[in-house]
């Protein structure tokens, strides 16, 4: 039989391209039709635990890395400062809200 190999190693941090959920991969299976299935556990806690355990198939996953979130965290605080500067601006030529 042929095996494809796996994408993703223990403890990345993958996230569902559907959903948006994100957890630590904890498994990995391979069936013999090729398809890939990982298992996440969620990052959330319940009473020390992980909150949740999921599978899903390999093709709607991708890798996160902190730098993936630090950099949307940092990106998001810009465009949100942008806007707001911008809207004060058209607001204050206009004499505030009509």
């Amino acid at each position: 039989m042929y095996m494809t190999g796996f994408e993703y190693d223990f403890g990345d941090l993958i996230e569902d391209t559907v959903t948006g959920f994100k957890g630590i991969v904890m498994a990995r299976t391979e069936y013999s039709s090729n398809i890939i299935v990982y298992g996440l556990l969620s990052r959330e806690l319940n009473k020390g635990l992980p909150k949740d355990a999921v599978y899903m198939e390999s093709s709607r996953l991708r890798l996160v890395t902190e730098l993936d979130e630090e950099l949307a965290k940092k990106l998001d605080k810009e465009i949100t400062e942008k806007l707001t500067k911008e809207l004060n601006k058209k607001l204050s030529r206009k004499g505030g809200f009509a």
